[in-house]
């Protein structure tokens, strides 16, 4: 697993989809960050993310990967991205 972590990005949505459409995704990725400017909830509703209040965070799974994630929970992976951020 790999983790992307910015004090602040537009949005982590964003990022992953451009990671996605830059064809760079071939693992399990975490999106981290702190505060987000453009933050985006469910069917593009605006997503207030100040600094300092959460971490937001997006993951993006290469299809690649998805089988060998049915094997290995997720949230074993989650806690070491949350671990790796603080």
């Amino acid at each position: 697993m790999r983790c992307l972590y910015y004090q602040l990005i537009d949005s982590t949505q964003n990022q992953a989809k451009k990671l996605i459409d830059l064809r760079e995704i071939n693992e399990v990725v975490a999106i981290v960050a702190e505060e987000q400017s453009a933050g985006r909830g469910q069917y593009g509703k605006s997503w207030v993310s100040p600094k300092e209040a959460g971490l937001y965070v997006s993951i993006v799974v290469a299809s690649s990967t998805f089988a060998s994630l049915m094997r290995d929970p997720i949230e074993t992976s989650l806690t070491t991205v949350v671990a790796e951020a603080m």
